[in-house]
């Protein structure tokens, strides 16, 4: 699984705005690129995080589960892009996080959503 910030950011501004083309307006993106961040994410996470119509985009209820732990990834995503700017001694200059620094950010998310996942599937209605 290959979950990327850009897709989180796409999940929550769709979560918190009801609309794709809102969303996609916020990150600076066509409504077709974020229409397919959210398909992707869903792909990978296998859930579906929306229904769709023409006029309305409502979440599930794996998007209510996943949303916070994706806000906070991204606010941690943030604050980590902010320390290392600013440099571990507080003196600047620059510091790269790499690839693990950000699967530690996810891990968190894709925790939340596998462990709705088999709730949901212990629990069927």
């Amino acid at each position: 699984m290959n979950v990327t910030l850009r897709q989180l950011r796409a999940f929550t501004g769709v979560y918190r705005t009801r609309s794709i083309t809102r969303a996609a307006r916020e990150l600076g993106i066509t409504q077709s690129a974020a229409s397919l961040l959210i398909q992707q994410l869903e792909t990978q996470l296998g859930v579906k995080l929306f229904d769709r119509s023409t006029r309305s985009v409502q979440p599930t209820l794996a998007a209510n589960e996943a949303f916070l732990a994706a806000e906070r990834m991204l606010g941690d995503a943030l604050g980590l892009s902010r320390r290392m700017g600013d440099g571990a001694d507080g003196a600047g200059g620059a510091i790269r996080a790499g690839v693990d620094d950000i699967r530690l950010i996810l891990r968190g998310f894709l925790e939340a959503v596998l462990l709705w996942r088999r709730g949901r599937d212990s629990n069927p209605r």
